[in-house]
């Protein structure tokens, strides 16, 4: 009888074991994906308007021939690539958590006006304060009031002249010619660049620094006109023309965009480099 027993338990154990092998494995379910703040994809998105409040104007930016644009007073800047791609990362932040946007204390989050309010192309998120344990930022997005990491107020809050491209000649891949009083760059039809009158440094590495040329720092411009400086003439393929000016101080230079009322803070030695001399 004890060995019959034990034959069947045997034969039960290796069915169960076949059994096991034949039957499917379950695989754990894959985690469903962080909820985030707009189903928006940040390569799609046109236009930005960033609203800080009075007495602050907004902040405009527009996608437009493969880049951001800062509109403003009329003019269209280059706007500052790295500082644009920040903000859009907040169009598909992920949520920690979120709750119900009718129990919210809007008040008591800064929501209610809001810190700032950013619209990507129709959809507007509106940013409060931090919360003081993990400084995540409150931010309400369509009916509900998420809590997020803070990567983007920073960059919201900063001055508009802050959004302006660094690069004093980003954008102007159809520049034709330089003109300063000293002497004219004109660029071939091959890309390369003349000199007239010829001189140090030459042609072709006055061309290359003057389209690779980055300011320290993009400032606003106090008042056009209220300090002479030496003319810079920009003439594009288009028949488009824009007029710079050099201005000169104890140890430092800036080139003034007056048009746009902005100024490029250079770095020291570069008027010398661009082609000045002492």
């Amino acid at each position: 009888m004890q060995a019959a027993l034990r034959t069947n338990l045997l034969l039960a154990g290796v069915l169960a074991l076949l059994a096991w092998f034949a039957w499917p494995q379950r695989e754990d379910a894959p985690a469903p994906p962080p909820e985030r703040l707009t189903a928006l994809d940040p390569a799609t998105i046109g236009t930005i308007r960033i609203e800080r409040g009075q007495p602050a104007e907004p902040l405009q930016l527009q996608r437009a021939q493969q880049r951001w644009w800062l509109l403003r007073a009329g003019q269209r800047l280059p706007a500052d690539p790295l500082r644009v791609a920040q903000v859009l990362r907040l169009a598909e932040q992920p949520s920690e958590v979120s709750y119900p946007l009718s129990a919210a204390p809007l008040a008591e989050l800064g929501l209610a006006p809001p810190r700032v309010r950013v619209t990507f192309d129709r959809q507007s998120l509106l940013l409060g304060v931090q919360e003081p344990l993990h400084y995540r930022r409150y931010v309400v997005a369509g009916e509900r009031l998420h809590l997020v990491a803070d990567t983007a107020h920073v960059h919201l809050v900063a001055d508009w002249s802050a959004f302006v491209d660094p690069a004093p000649l980003a954008a102007a891949a159809s520049l034709q010619a330089i003109t300063t009083p000293a002497w004219r760059l004109l660029r071939g039809e091959d890309g390369g660049w003349q000199r007239e009158p010829p001189g140090a440094p030459d042609a072709q590495l006055l061309g290359r620094r003057w389209l690779e040329l980055q300011a320290e720092q993009v400032e606003p411009l106090a008042a056009a006109g209220e300090v002479a400086g030496e003319p810079v003439r920009l003439q594009f393929a288009d028949g488009g023309e824009r007029t710079l000016r050099l201005v000169r101080e104890a140890g430092a230079a800036r080139l003034e965009w007056p048009q746009a009322g902005v100024a490029y803070r250079l770095a020291a030695g570069a008027p010398q480099a661009l082609g000045w001399g002492d």
